[in-house]
């Protein structure tokens, strides 16, 4: 017979994740290292979006890159299907309790 594992429970469990409140895990002097070759990749990004021989997806890439970085990523629409079936209990114990008042000579109206 195979062994079977299973894997992940789904749920959020205890203890996982990062703790709240905890730094930018990006060392200081990383980012300060990024921040002094800013206007070097934003120029790069640039000559990238009017060069007319570049492949148009590095173009755009570029483009959205700069996007991004002036006006910040667009929201990320999220859909959702709830399903509440809270309704169905109710009235499954209102049919219940219906049954129940018939059934001691009462009438239901």
């Amino acid at each position: 017979m195979a062994d079977i594992h299973q894997i992940g429970r789904g749920g959020k469990r205890e203890g996982a994740g990062r703790p709240k409140g905890a730094g930018n895990l990006t060392p200081k002097p990383v980012r300060e290292m990024a921040l002094m070759h800013t206007e070097a990749v934003l120029t790069a990004l640039l000559e990238i979006v009017q060069d007319k021989d570049a492949p148009p997806s590095a173009r755009v890439a570029a483009g959205r890159e700069i996007l991004d970085r002036a006006d910040g990523k667009p929201a990320q629409r999220i859909e959702q299907i709830v399903t509440d079936n809270s309704g169905d209990k109710f009235n499954d114990i209102a049919e219940q309790l219906r049954r129940e008042f018939e059934e001691q000579g009462n009438e239901y109206k």
